[in-house]
């Protein structure tokens, strides 16, 4: 357990818990110019720079132990904030440079392949048995209906070569261009957040 000792007036006393000090000092105990000595830093500095980090958990933070993050402990989650944001956006933007480069590249091509599904009758349809002893319910002669539907076509797929029309081609290299600067930009702001983890 962490206690510390404080001076008064010149005079050292204690070892005392944080938490026994910010007592003391709430109830006028000690002094607004008193002392503490920091193990860290090995000097005397003044108690007011950090009585309010002594006060103690009450509520929802006293079941769950939660402590405040001392200036080490967020600096380091702000480097792992950073880290991971500088990872995500790199990620992200060579995601865009790959979609953008590769859609700008595809705008220059003079055709575009299109896919049709159609119905056809089937040739050799496969038999739908029903059960001639049974007394089927409106549902379930509907369904029975719907699967002899169904075997009698077969879906065809077609692919179709047409040539693009302006406004496709336009479309695609405008979105190419705009997800490659999107993804340079988020190159950028990915490579700073990356750097300001490792300082």
């Amino acid at each position: 357990m962490l206690t510390l000792h404080i001076a008064i007036n010149g005079e050292t006393k204690g070892p005392y818990t944080p938490e026994q000090i910010f007592s003391m000092w709430s109830s006028g105990g000690i002094p607004a110019d008193s002392l503490y000595f920091n193990e860290e830093t090995q000097a005397w500095e003044p108690l007011l720079d950090v009585i309010g980090t002594f006060k103690p958990a009450t509520g929802l933070k006293k079941i769950l132990n939660i402590q405040e993050p001392t200036e080490e402990h967020k600096k380091q989650g702000d480097a792992t904030v950073n880290k991971g944001c500088g990872c995500l956006s790199i990620v992200t933007a060579l995601i865009l440079l790959f979609v953008g480069y590769g859609m700008f590249q595809y705008s220059f091509t003079d055709s575009i392949t299109e896919t049709e599904y159609k119905k056809e009758l089937n040739s050799n349809p496969e038999p739908v048995f029903r059960d001639p002893y049974k007394i089927y319910s409106p549902e379930e002669e509907r369904a029975y209906q719907q699967k002899k539907l169904d075997a009698q076509y077969k879906t065809v797929t077609e692919k179709k070569t047409r040539a693009k029309d302006a406004s496709e081609v336009s479309t695609e290299k405008t979105t190419g261009i705009v997800s490659l600067i999107i993804g340079v930009i988020m190159l950028v702001v990915g490579f700073r957040y990356y750097s300001k983890s490792k300082t």
